[in-house]
């Protein structure tokens, strides 16, 4: 695969991205009495960590002292991605709305284009900042369906804490994965990070597994772990 074939499959990438985050918070509003957050994200990660560390196994083998000698950083990697970002955002669902989680997630570009100008020292031109304050506005314009007015309306709970937290927490992630290269390629290091994704969120789960108020296992739940 050349450059160019790479640049536009990333371009396209990119746009699908935010159409699975709304997946994602659907779901999350939907699973509460159904599944546990912790047990929605190591299901989510469980299935991650099979499919793609099957499919890259010989890749993860063969930098298998890459990760002996980096395992904290995928650790602390996981931490942010799979913990803050992924199980606290289904915990913080359970009060936030569907509304609030997109307002407050569509912040986390602007997180990381600030954090990338004054952490990795990486320069922004006018026409970009520009750009994040345009699509950051089309965000909200779209959420509120042109009624600007409805900003006033919006009430914050205490879910929506978590939900800024779960979005600076995806910024950090993202900005650590350009901070620490890695040998590994993207499918790979996702599969890696999703293996330790899994350990870090296991004793969340066996803790909501102890809790009287835990549902019962169903094919709902199911469905939902592999949506997400």
């Amino acid at each position: 695969m050349n450059h160019a074939t790479s640049l536009r499959l990333a371009a396209v990438a990119i746009w699908c991205v935010p159409a699975m985050w709304a997946f994602n918070f659907m779901v999350a509003r939907m699973a509460p009495g159904v599944i546990e957050p912790h047990g929605l994200a190591l299901g989510r990660w469980l299935i991650v960590t099979l499919c793609l560390g099957w499919w890259t196994r010989h890749e993860i083998w063969r930098h298998r002292a890459h990760i002996r000698q980096d395992w904290l950083r995928y650790v602390v990697l996981s931490v942010f991605g799979m913990l803050i970002c992924g199980a606290w955002v289904y915990v913080g669902a359970r009060t936030s709305s569907a509304m609030n989680i997109s307002l407050i997630y569509a912040s986390s570009p602007v997180f990381i284009c600030l954090a990338a100008v004054v952490w990795l020292k990486e320069r922004m031109r006018w026409w970009q900042a520009v750009g994040v304050v345009l699509a950051l506005g089309g965000v909200v314009h779209v959420v509120v369906q042109g009624q600007w007015a409805r900003l006033s309306e919006v009430q914050w709970v205490q879910g929506d804490a978590l939900i800024l937290l779960a979005a600076c927490s995806w910024a950090t992630f993202a900005l650590l994965q350009k901070h620490w290269p890695s040998p590994l390629s993207g499918l790979a290091r996702l599969s890696v990070m999703a293996f330790f994704g899994c350990l870090v969120v296991l004793p969340f789960v066996l803790w909501e597994a102890s809790l009287p108020s835990t549902p019962t296992w169903t094919s709902r739940a199911a469905l939902m772990v592999l949506v997400v």
